[in-house]
């Protein structure tokens, strides 16, 4: 699992074409530039006080990167600018197959033996296979007994 959001998720489509792979269960947040409104000690949004010039270099700024950010998506997605322009109105969200399907990533990974899966009633606390576990040098019986009780007390090493 995991999710790329905004720049991450610009790396992720500027990888090497034909290696760009993602989990089954990855998500993709893709956002437009803005600027980060500061906040004070008890987390209310503070006036950013500046003078006119200084807000329209900001604001410049983040429009540059913007445009910047959907010729690099339009490069690595094979998407026009207009149709990028028009999806990046809003933020939004992709699952692993609809970022296959967009053209960020070319392959969504699945297990390589799905015959292999665990089923839900194989999987249990503390069954990792093997008659005993291991934590650093120290043992314990697979039983699944707390610490201390039978079963559970840390076998010895050999």
């Amino acid at each position: 699992m995991g999710m790329c959001a905004q720049v991450a998720a610009f790396v992720v489509a500027g990888g090497t074409p034909g290696k760009r792979f993602a989990l089954p269960n990855s998500r993709f947040y893709m956002s437009n530039p803005g600027i980060a409104p500061m906040y004070d000690n008890e987390g209310r949004p503070r006036t950013r006080i500046m003078q006119a010039s200084e807000m329209k270099l900001e604001v410049e700024e983040v429009i540059r990167e913007k445009k910047r950010m959907l010729e690099g998506f339009s490069r690595f997605t094979g998407r026009s600018v207009d149709s990028l322009r028009e999806d990046f109105k809003r933020d939004f969200y992709l699952t692993a197959d609809e970022a296959l399907t967009y053209g960020l990533v070319d392959q969504t990974l699945a297990s390589k033996r799905p015959d292999k899966l665990a089923n839900k009633s194989d999987i249990k606390f503390g069954a990792f296979g093997g008659e005993e576990q291991r934590y650093g040098e120290q043992a314990f019986a697979a039983s699944g007994g707390s610490p201390g009780s039978a079963g559970g007390e840390p076998a010895t090493s050999s």
